[in-house]
C-alpha cells in the first residue's frame, strides 16, 4: 500500500469528515464573531467621528495634505510640500486623501479627517 492511497482513503474516513467539519464549523463561529466585531467597531466609527477635538499636530497635518495634494495636482510644479517643516520625511498619503475628501465633504475638515481615520483603522483590523 502506498502512502498517498493511505492519506486519500483517510481523508474520506467518517472520523476524518467528522473532525473536518467541526473544525468547519468552528471556524465558521470565529469568522462570525470577528465579522460582529469589525461590524461594531465600524458604526462607533460611525456615530462617534464628531465627538474629538483636534489634536495637537492635526493642523500641521491638515495643511501638508493641502500642500502635498496640490504638488501632484500641479504636476510637481508646486513644491512646498517638499519644505513644510519636517513632514516630508513622512509619508503624505493619509493626509492627501483627508484634504482631497476636504473638497467635496459637508462636514467639517477635522470631522472629515476623523472619519477617515477611523475606517482607516477599521479597515486595519479587517487585514488583522
Amino acid at each position: 500500500m502506498d502512502l498517498a492511497g493511505t492519506l486519500r482513503r483517510a481523508r474520506f474516513a467518517p472520523i476524518g469528515i467528522a473532525s473536518s467539519l467541526r473544525l468547519g464549523a468552528a471556524t465558521a463561529i470565529w469568522d462570525q464573531l470577528a465579522g460582529a466585531v469589525l461590524v461594531a467597531a465600524a458604526i462607533l466609527v460611525l456615530f462617534t467621528f464628531t465627538d474629538y477635538g483636534v489634536t495637537w499636530d492635526e493642523d500641521v497635518h491638515n495643511w501638508y495634505g493641502i500642500l502635498a495634494l496640490d504638488y501632484y495636482l500641479s504636476l510637481f510644479a508646486d513644491q512646498r510640500a517638499l519644505h513644510w517643516l519636517n513632514l516630508y520625511n513622512y509619508g503624505a498619503a493619509i493626509d492627501m486623501v483627508a484634504a482631497l475628501l476636504n473638497r467635496f465633504s459637508s462636514l467639517g475638515v477635522y470631522e472629515t479627517r476623523h472619519l477617515l481615520n477611523g475606517l482607516v483603522g477599521v479597515v486595519g483590523l479587517v487585514g488583522c
